[in-house]
């Protein structure tokens, strides 16, 4: 339910959108997106599954952004509380399209038992 699989295996699209007022979560295997449309619809159920952090360029501090989160046909959307300031960066920690193994690592016998989440780093 949580490790949304992709049919297609595209890796999650995570980027600002083209104002530069949200953070988009794009190319999440429908099924699941259909999931968190029904089973996950208040905020704090995304923040088990989407974190972002803001940080200061060379600095090791990292601050939990508060936000809002919606739900699209195709996407979720990050809203945050204030807006993003320019020249800090955000992780974004997901566990959107999470996987615990790939089938070559099955096949080697290299499964995971933990589910790991995708960072992306994004600089403002």
């Amino acid at each position: 339910m949580i490790a949304c699989n992709t049919a297609n295996n595209r890796p999650l699209s995570v980027g600002f959108s083209a104002d530069s007022n949200s953070i988009v979560f794009k190319q999440i295997d429908p099924a699941g997106l259909q999931l968190l449309r029904q089973e996950l619809p208040a905020d704090s159920a995304f923040s088990t599954l989407i974190r972002v952090l803001e940080k200061d360029r060379g600095e090791d501090t990292e601050r939990n952004i508060a936000g809002i989160f919606s739900v699209t046909d195709s996407s979720i959307v990050f809203i945050p509380e204030h807006t993003f300031s320019k020249g800090k960066d955000y992780l974004v920690v997901s566990y959107l399209n999470a996987r615990f193994a790939t089938a070559g690592m099955l096949l080697k016998g290299k499964m995971d038992h933990q589910l790991k989440p995708e960072e992306y780093l994004l600089s403002y």
